[in-house]
């Protein structure tokens, strides 16, 4: 996710006006976010054996993916944030978020993973995710 920022912040800084105090705030709060989803892999015990257990996993799992949801959501919202910019509609907005270049589909399997225990649908949810971050960011280039 962390590099997916980079290309993105990347992709916005020729927008004229937008790197103020308030966009970066917000870019802040989102790294932030990010350390936080980071600190909360990390098993309480990680001195004693230095592996996250399935009690330990179960714990974290619903802040894990509540913090997910938040920093997806923020996304989100940059999102339609920037397509608008572009001069999207909201019916055009509403047909492309469900695309790999849009930002809906991350959200909704996060809420979705803060949701549910079952384990098949957390592997098949964490790959989703996955596979759409590599098709949504596969021809991207820095310029």
């Amino acid at each position: 996710m962390l590099v997916s920022i980079w290309f993105d912040v990347w992709a916005v800084r020729r927008i004229p006006n937008l790197l103020s105090f308030p966009f970066f705030v917000v870019s802040f709060a989102q790294l932030m976010l990010l350390y936080l989803l980071a600190a909360s892999c990390v098993p309480k015990t990680a001195g004693a054996t230095g592996t996250l257990t399935s009690a330990e996993y179960e714990e974290n799992r619903p802040y894990f993916w509540r913090l997910f949801s938040m920093y997806e959501l923020m996304y989100f919202g940059f999102w339609i944030f920037f397509m608008t910019k572009k001069g999207l509609s909201p019916l055009n907005l509403a047909e492309t978020a469900f695309t790999p270049s849009g930002g809906a589909l991350p959200l909704v399997v996060g809420i979705g993973l803060a949701l549910t225990r079952n384990r098949l649908v957390q592997g098949v949810g964490l790959t989703l995710l996955i596979v759409w971050l590599f098709i949504g960011y596969w021809n991207y280039q820095i310029t």
